[in-house]
């Protein structure tokens, strides 16, 4: 068993998310939970410091690095393309649409871009497209939906750079685009210095140096300003 952790304020004592990251095992990373701190009153900058707490005991793992990330997303994404007339198999009057959508690593997903890309396909059978688009910072990969001949978009693969290139038309008829307001995780910067959580007790309590800067609130308690990160931990 690895860890299972959740994050507590500054006080090492009362958790302000309650975030259970489960077990978290040597070589394996743990999904980004959003994490929402409030800022009240006319204070420039307030910081505040995590730490972690085992919820279920830690079997000697070092966690050594820590990361916060910020939401991505396809909307300023605009794919197009080039259409070859060999070494692919669509046929001409092939009516397909193309659409790409942002994904992190740990399985989050964008909605698609808002524009469609599609190609025209006038001659032969054995036409393909070379889809790119402009490259999307932070991106881990990105995934491919195609909406061949009205049939509703669905997914045709995914690639890891800016570029796709589809020789078949044929999407996989299962996958569909994530809904609207989906969003990937830009990967943040991750600790190096060691965690040594040792063989941390059910309870017991770390910190962790890592700090937040929380922007300037507003003097009305009743309308705090919140900063948001996305914090993961991974496991050695």
């Amino acid at each position: 068993m690895g860890a299972q952790l959740r994050l507590l304020d500054s006080d090492g004592v009362s958790p302000f998310v309650s975030h259970n990251y489960g077990n978290v095992l040597a070589g394996a990373q743990s999904v980004p939970k959003l994490v929402f701190v409030n800022s009240y009153g006319d204070v420039a900058a307030e910081e505040c410091e995590f730490g972690v707490e085992a919820v279920a005991g830690n079997d000697g793992y070092l966690f050594t690095e820590f990361c916060s990330a910020n939401e991505i997303n396809a909307v300023a994404l605009t794919v197009t393309g080039v259409v070859g007339t060999s070494g692919g198999s669509i046929a001409a009057g092939a009516s397909i649409q193309y659409k790409v959508a942002v994904a992190d690593r740990w399985g989050n997903e964008s909605e698609p871009c808002p524009s469609a890309y599609s190609p025209t396909f006038s001659a032969g059978t054995t036409n393909k497209v070379d889809l790119s688009w402009g490259a999307v910072a932070g991106a881990f990969k990105y995934v491919v939906y195609a909406n061949a001949n009205g049939t509703g978009y669905y997914k045709l693969g995914e690639t890891p750079t800016n570029s796709f290139s589809d020789l078949t038309g044929a999407n996989d008829g299962t996958t569909v685009p994530r809904g609207a307001g989906s969003v990937a995780y830009v990967e943040g910067t991750w600790q190096t210095t060691p965690i040594d959580f040792a063989t941390l007790a059910i309870g017991a309590k770390r910190p962790v140096t890592v700090r937040e800067n929380v922007p300037l609130g507003i003097t009305s308690s009743g309308n705090p300003r919140q900063h948001k990160c996305y914090v993961a931990f991974l496991a050695t």
